[in-house]
């Protein structure tokens, strides 16, 4: 009887000892990080994963404007046109002086337009 209780107070032990460890391994990731893995897909052309990436930095830092640029132009790759305009969009109300938002807007805007059939 002995044996086991030994046993069980060793197991959870060593199942503490884990999960302390790993813990702050596991939450270790900050917006920054999220956002370079979500660079490096997007580099891959794996636009699918970036966005979700960029989804985390924006959980973890909603004001982020590289984060919603970097993400409207994955769905822009992606030719979801209104998604990105929507990201570009937000990337502006957040800093009003992104020139390269505005570029990218008027990117996507002439793109949703030809995919449209609008001249």
């Amino acid at each position: 009887m002995m044996k086991m209780k030994t046993k069980a107070v060793l197991i959870v032990i060593v199942a503490l000892i884990g999960i302390g460890i790993f813990a702050p391994i596991v939450s270790a990731e900050t917006a920054e990080e999220w956002n370079n893995k979500g660079i490096g897909f997007a580099m891959s052309g794996e636009y699918e994963k970036a966005i979700g990436c960029f989804d985390k930095v924006i959980e973890l830092d909603p004001n982020s404007t590289y984060a919603y640029n970097n993400r409207g132009n994955a769905y822009e790759n992606l030719k979801q046109y209104k998604r990105a305009i929507d990201d570009y969009n937000k990337t502006i109300e957040l800093d009003p002086n992104s020139a390269n938002a505005y570029n990218n807007r008027e990117l996507a805007l002439s793109k949703l337009k030809e995919q449209e059939g609008e001249p």
